[in-house]
Parts: structure tokens; sequence; C-alpha cells
């Protein structure tokens, strides 16, 4: 339900009134409905992974320019059409500009979420031309530029992805864990050329994740930009480990002896555990 909504995000995060509209009628939205009427809060932890750096949920971020549940509805379909969810997920690799394909509706984009991903049939023309107005008023300063740039993914997921290797100028895909790469035949500055089909290899290094799209039996590249690589901490002992762990992920109790079976009064000791 959570992909309906656009939000990965906890439900009782979320606000119904807001979103309830977006969600198939199910046991889980009626639960998330009677949560949020009765002021219910569950305290769990968001778990936000976003791909980009600066990156937001496009649902999220256009919420104030819609002025109605209807114009949210065709909003939600178009990204639904799309299978996106993040903003990283419509804009060219190098963070700068929208895609034309995310701008114009005019196909599907990632495919590697088609197995998991609702089934949204293409919206209306009027659908696209309020998907274009809403895009414009959140994101977009001129033409398809976006108003605060951001250029660096996150190191995460490398299925279902391409990536540019700097060093012989050749595109690679991982599809179901195999590399593939795939020759430039056009090393035009502006949206160079690659063939589509691809020869069986090894990773590379030195990788900049790509944005593409397919063009009869070439693949486009449309931008690319640096990986940014997550910090590995080395634990040197179990006390190490403990000291670099943050306080939220830490709860106390007290821990009562028992005499025989019977409770010996308060407390005679702290317990402190972690998650």
């Amino acid at each position: 339900m959570l992909v309906e909504l656009g939000i990965l995000r906890p439900l009782a995060n979320l606000s119904y009134d807001e979103l309830g509209i977006l969600a198939t009628d199910s046991l889980l939205k009626s639960t998330w409905e009677f949560l949020d009427q009765h002021n219910f809060q569950l305290h769990t932890r968001d778990f936000d992974t976003f791909p980009c750096q600066g990156d937001c949920y496009i649902m999220e971020a256009i919420l104030p320019y819609v002025s109605s549940d209807e114009q949210l509805l065709w909003v939600n379909k178009c990204r639904l059409y799309l299978r996106v969810i993040y903003l990283s997920d419509i804009v060219t690799g190098d963070g700068t500009s929208i895609e034309d394909i995310a701008w114009l509706g005019s196909m599907r984009m990632h495919p590697q979420r088609e197995e998991s991903w609702p089934n949204q049939q293409n919206p209306p023309m009027r659908a696209w031309l309020l998907w274009r107005k809403v895009l414009k008023s959140a994101f977009v300063s001129r033409g398809r530029r976006l108003r605060k740039p951001s250029c660096l993914w996150l190191d995460g997921k490398m299925e279902g992805f391409r990536f540019l290797c700097l060093d012989s100028f050749s595109l690679y895909s991982c599809f179901a864990t195999i590399w593939r790469s795939h020759t430039c035949v056009n090393p035009r500055s502006v949206r160079p050329l690659f063939e589509k089909g691809g020869i069986r290899t090894c990773r590379p290094k030195n990788l900049h994740r790509a944005t593409t799209y397919q063009q009869g039996n070439f693949i486009v590249l449309t931008g690319h930009c640096g990986i940014i690589s997550k910090q590995i901490v080395h634990r040197t002992s179990f006390k190490n480990f403990l000291l670099n762990t943050s306080k939220e992920q830490w709860w106390h109790c007290g821990l009562s002896l028992l005499d025989n079976g019977e409770d010996t009064g308060p407390p005679k000791r702290d317990c402190y555990c972690c998650e």
C-alpha cells in the first residue's frame, strides 16, 4: 500500500486525511483510518533510504500544490504509470533536470519494478498536463531544470540499474546479478548512444550511476554522476560497539531476582539492552 501512496514511511507517520484517498480499500487501510481517527500513536522509526543526496518523495513534495482530492488522484496515477517514487527517479543522472520521458509520460520507467508495482493504465492527457504543472511548481525553475540540483548518488542497490565506466566510457548494466557492458556507438557530447545488446562481464571499477532510456536498437545516456560509498565502521570490541550505538537504539529495564520462584522486591540490577 505504501507504493500506492508514494511515500515509504510507516503508516502511523502519515496523515490519513491527506493520503487515504490514494489507497485501495483493505484491512490495512481500515486500520490506518482507525488509528488516525482515534489519535493513536505507534512509535516506529522512519525507514527513509533515499537513492540520491537531497532526495525526496514526489507525492510528499507536491501536496501543497494540489487543490483537491481529484487532482491528487490524477497526479498519483501519472506517478504510478511511470513507476516512480523519488524525485531522483525522474531526473537526469547528473541531477539537474527532469527527464523527457518523465515530463511527457511517453513511456514507463524502471522496468525492474514491474513485478511489484500496481497495474496503472496510461492516464489521459489532462492528467499529464496537471502532472507537469505540479512538477513545475514543486521542483522546476526554468525549462525542466531543478531549482535545487543534486547530483551525488548514495551507494545502494546495483540490481536493475545502469552505470557508466569513466575509464572506458562504456555503459554497464546489472540485471539478475549479471553484469553486461554496452559499447558506445556514438560518443556525441549530448545523449551519446550505446549498443542495446551487451557482453557479459564482471563489475568494473570507477563507476558513475547513469540514467538511460531505449531508442530502437540503442540505449541513450541522459546523465551520470558519482556515487558516495557508505563508510564502514569496524568495531574492535563489544565495548566499542556499545559506545558507538545511538541512544535511540537502547532501552532500559529493571531486573528483579527471584528466590525460589518468589519476587524478592524492587529491581536489584539495571539492565541496558541494544536492539
